[in-house]
């Protein structure tokens, strides 16, 4: 796992800053947490009644499962905590590639999506994909809200499986090809 994210310098909506860092065992807590967070408000787990440690237990069990599967497939990935000043955010992995850029996870807690902090983040790598002549990806589940934020940012569907969409920016005024 890379733990040196290229740094950035960008705004949310409101023009306060984010920041990137390094994604260190420090913050498994927070990323097991924020997980969990996600994958509840995601996926119907609901009506399994499983107490708070079980599934925070099961979104550290994807965790790992997670990074087991990016270290094969994405070595290079980039793993780093989203801050607003000393305030943990969200988290992000990106795979910089040759000729791609993957987005391969953006996770905002809930009480600060709406911000604009995924959109500064996704615009920022879109900026360093075009400067660089890389194509900029990303998977996302079908069910995710995020898929219109993703479409009206410039991605289109470009493959999918079972349960993803696969997406790639080819700007505001692209259609699915």
């Amino acid at each position: 796992m890379s733990t040196q994210p290229r740094p950035f310098n960008i705004l949310d909506a409101k023009s306060r800053p984010i920041t990137l860092r390094p994604e260190t065992p420090d913050h498994n807590d927070f990323v097991n947490e924020l997980y969990a967070i996600t994958l509840r408000t995601t996926m119907p787990f609901d009506d399994l009644n499983l107490s708070p440690e079980e599934f925070i237990a099961i979104a550290a069990s994807q965790v790992k499962a997670q990074k087991s599967h990016y270290a094969i497939h994405y070595p290079e990935a980039e793993y780093s905590i989203l801050h607003r000043g000393d305030v943990a955010v969200g988290r992000l992995i990106v795979a910089p590639m040759d000729q791609a850029i993957l987005l391969a996870d953006i996770m905002i807690l809930p009480e600060h999506k709406g911000w604009g902090t995924c959109t500064a983040v996704m615009r920022h790598y879109v900026n360093d994909g075009l400067a660089s002549g890389r194509t900029i990806k990303l998977s996302v589940e079908k069910w995710n809200g995020a898929m219109d934020l993703y479409v009206r940012e410039g991605f289109v569907v470009v493959g999918e499986a079972s349960t993803h969409y696969f997406m790639e920016y080819r700007g505001p005024d692209a259609k699915a090809s």
